[in-house]
Protein backbone atom coordinates (compact mmCIF):
# COMPACT_ATOMS: atom_id res chain seq x y z
CA UNK A 1 0.00 0.00 0.00
CA UNK A 2 1.34 3.40 -1.00
CA UNK A 3 0.51 6.86 0.24
CA UNK A 4 1.23 8.36 -3.19
CA UNK A 5 1.42 6.86 -6.66
CA UNK A 6 3.00 8.96 -9.40
CA UNK A 7 2.61 7.94 -13.03
CA UNK A 8 5.52 8.94 -15.26
CA UNK A 9 9.20 9.36 -14.56
CA UNK A 10 9.82 12.54 -16.52
CA UNK A 11 10.78 15.85 -14.97
CA UNK A 12 7.26 16.43 -13.59
CA UNK A 13 6.90 12.95 -12.08
CA UNK A 14 10.40 12.90 -10.62
CA UNK A 15 10.10 16.45 -9.29
CA UNK A 16 6.76 15.59 -7.71
CA UNK A 17 8.33 12.54 -6.05
CA UNK A 18 11.24 14.62 -4.74
CA UNK A 19 8.90 17.25 -3.29
CA UNK A 20 6.72 14.61 -1.66
CA UNK A 21 9.82 13.01 -0.12
CA UNK A 22 10.82 16.38 1.34
CA UNK A 23 7.34 17.20 2.65
CA UNK A 24 6.38 13.67 3.79
CA UNK A 25 9.65 11.86 4.54
CA UNK A 26 7.85 8.81 5.98
CA UNK A 27 5.40 8.42 3.09
CA UNK A 28 5.49 5.37 0.86
CA UNK A 29 5.76 6.56 -2.72
CA UNK A 30 5.48 4.55 -5.92
CA UNK A 31 6.77 6.08 -9.14
CA UNK A 32 5.51 4.16 -12.17
CA UNK A 33 7.59 4.43 -15.33
CA UNK A 34 7.19 2.18 -18.37
CA UNK A 35 10.78 2.69 -19.58
CA UNK A 36 14.03 1.42 -18.09
CA UNK A 37 14.74 4.72 -16.36
CA UNK A 38 13.52 8.27 -15.86
CA UNK A 39 13.32 10.99 -18.50
CA UNK A 40 13.31 8.67 -21.51
CA UNK A 41 10.51 10.40 -23.43
CA UNK A 42 9.71 14.12 -23.75
CA UNK A 43 11.86 15.23 -20.82
CA UNK A 44 14.86 13.42 -22.22
CA UNK A 45 14.36 14.84 -25.71
CA UNK A 46 13.75 18.49 -24.90
CA UNK A 47 16.35 21.15 -25.59
CA UNK A 48 17.23 21.82 -21.97
CA UNK A 49 16.34 25.51 -22.17
CA UNK A 50 15.85 27.19 -18.82
CA UNK A 51 13.31 29.78 -19.91
CA UNK A 52 13.87 33.38 -18.90
CA UNK A 53 10.32 34.71 -19.37
CA UNK A 54 10.82 36.78 -22.51
CA UNK A 55 7.45 36.24 -24.13
CA UNK A 56 5.01 36.42 -21.22
CA UNK A 57 2.86 39.40 -20.30
CA UNK A 58 4.51 41.28 -17.42
CA UNK A 59 2.80 40.58 -14.12
CA UNK A 60 0.92 37.54 -15.45
CA UNK A 61 1.06 34.25 -13.60
CA UNK A 62 2.97 32.75 -16.54
CA UNK A 63 5.62 35.45 -16.26
CA UNK A 64 5.83 35.10 -12.48
CA UNK A 65 6.06 31.29 -12.65
CA UNK A 66 8.63 31.44 -15.43
CA UNK A 67 10.89 33.85 -13.55
CA UNK A 68 10.53 31.90 -10.30
CA UNK A 69 11.08 28.62 -12.15
CA UNK A 70 14.21 30.00 -13.80
CA UNK A 71 15.70 30.89 -10.42
CA UNK A 72 14.56 27.65 -8.80
CA UNK A 73 15.92 25.50 -11.63
CA UNK A 74 19.33 27.17 -11.49
CA UNK A 75 19.40 26.87 -7.68
CA UNK A 76 18.46 23.18 -7.94
CA UNK A 77 21.20 22.61 -10.50
CA UNK A 78 23.78 24.35 -8.30
CA UNK A 79 22.70 22.46 -5.15
CA UNK A 80 22.88 19.12 -6.95
CA UNK A 81 25.99 19.56 -9.07
CA UNK A 82 24.09 19.71 -12.36
CA UNK A 83 25.85 21.81 -14.96
CA UNK A 84 24.02 24.45 -16.94
CA UNK A 85 25.28 27.03 -19.40
CA UNK A 86 24.46 30.72 -19.14
CA UNK A 87 24.81 30.97 -22.91
CA UNK A 88 22.51 33.89 -23.60
CA UNK A 89 19.87 34.20 -26.27
CA UNK A 90 19.75 36.41 -29.32
CA UNK A 91 16.43 37.61 -30.67
CA UNK A 92 16.99 38.70 -34.25
CA UNK A 93 14.75 40.95 -36.34
CA UNK A 94 15.10 40.41 -40.09
CA UNK A 95 12.28 42.66 -41.36
CA UNK A 96 10.55 45.91 -40.38
CA UNK A 97 7.58 43.92 -39.02
CA UNK A 98 9.89 41.82 -36.86
CA UNK A 99 11.58 45.04 -35.71
CA UNK A 100 8.21 46.26 -34.38
CA UNK A 101 7.81 42.98 -32.54
CA UNK A 102 11.37 43.27 -31.24
CA UNK A 103 10.57 46.67 -29.72
CA UNK A 104 7.56 45.16 -27.96
CA UNK A 105 9.72 42.30 -26.65
CA UNK A 106 12.32 44.84 -25.55
CA UNK A 107 9.71 46.58 -23.40
CA UNK A 108 8.36 43.26 -22.13
CA UNK A 109 11.79 42.01 -21.07
CA UNK A 110 12.37 45.23 -19.14
CA UNK A 111 9.00 44.92 -17.40
CA UNK A 112 9.83 41.30 -16.51
CA UNK A 113 13.14 42.42 -14.97
CA UNK A 114 15.39 40.67 -17.47
CA UNK A 115 18.87 41.88 -18.27
CA UNK A 116 19.05 42.67 -21.98
CA UNK A 117 21.20 44.39 -24.53
CA UNK A 118 20.20 46.13 -27.77
CA UNK A 119 22.49 45.20 -30.66
CA UNK A 120 23.13 47.12 -33.85
CA UNK A 121 23.41 45.14 -37.10
CA UNK A 122 27.20 45.54 -36.84
CA UNK A 123 27.31 44.28 -33.24
CA UNK A 124 25.17 41.33 -34.25
CA UNK A 125 27.61 40.48 -37.07
CA UNK A 126 30.56 40.77 -34.67
CA UNK A 127 29.02 38.30 -32.24
CA UNK A 128 27.69 35.90 -34.83
CA UNK A 129 28.86 36.39 -38.42
CA UNK A 130 26.42 33.76 -39.74
CA UNK A 131 23.32 35.70 -38.66
CA UNK A 132 21.89 38.51 -40.74
CA UNK A 133 19.65 40.86 -38.83
CA UNK A 134 18.58 44.46 -38.52
CA UNK A 135 19.67 46.98 -35.97
CA UNK A 136 17.70 46.48 -32.80
CA UNK A 137 18.14 42.80 -32.33
CA UNK A 138 18.42 42.04 -28.67
CA UNK A 139 20.63 39.80 -26.64
CA UNK A 140 19.57 38.28 -23.33
CA UNK A 141 22.83 37.40 -21.57
CA UNK A 142 21.19 35.51 -18.70
CA UNK A 143 19.26 33.00 -20.83
CA UNK A 144 20.44 29.50 -19.97
CA UNK A 145 20.45 25.92 -21.11
CA UNK A 146 21.11 22.72 -19.23
CA UNK A 147 24.00 20.72 -20.64
CA UNK A 148 23.66 17.47 -22.55
CA UNK A 149 24.49 15.50 -19.40
CA UNK A 150 21.78 17.13 -17.30
CA UNK A 151 19.41 14.14 -17.48
CA UNK A 152 21.99 11.72 -16.08
CA UNK A 153 23.02 14.20 -13.36
CA UNK A 154 19.38 14.97 -12.50
CA UNK A 155 18.54 11.25 -12.31
CA UNK A 156 21.50 10.66 -9.96
CA UNK A 157 20.48 13.61 -7.79
CA UNK A 158 16.84 12.52 -7.55
CA UNK A 159 17.85 8.93 -6.76
CA UNK A 160 20.19 10.15 -4.00
CA UNK A 161 17.37 12.21 -2.49
CA UNK A 162 15.08 9.20 -2.57
CA UNK A 163 17.73 7.00 -0.95
CA UNK A 164 18.20 9.52 1.88
CA UNK A 165 14.50 9.33 2.68
CA UNK A 166 12.77 6.30 4.12
CA UNK A 167 11.08 5.75 0.76
CA UNK A 168 12.50 4.94 -2.62
CA UNK A 169 10.38 5.68 -5.69
CA UNK A 170 9.58 2.42 -7.44
CA UNK A 171 9.56 1.68 -11.15
CA UNK A 172 6.85 -0.46 -12.68
CA UNK A 173 7.97 -3.94 -13.76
Amino acid sequence: MYDFVIIGGGIIGMSTAMQLIEIYPDARIALLEKETGPACHQTGHNSGVIHAGVYYTPGSLKAQFCLAGNRATKAFCEQNGIRYDVCGKMLVATSPLEMERMRALWDRTAANGLQREWLSAGELREREPNITGLSGSSSLPAASSATATWRRQWRRSSNQKAERSSTTPKSAP
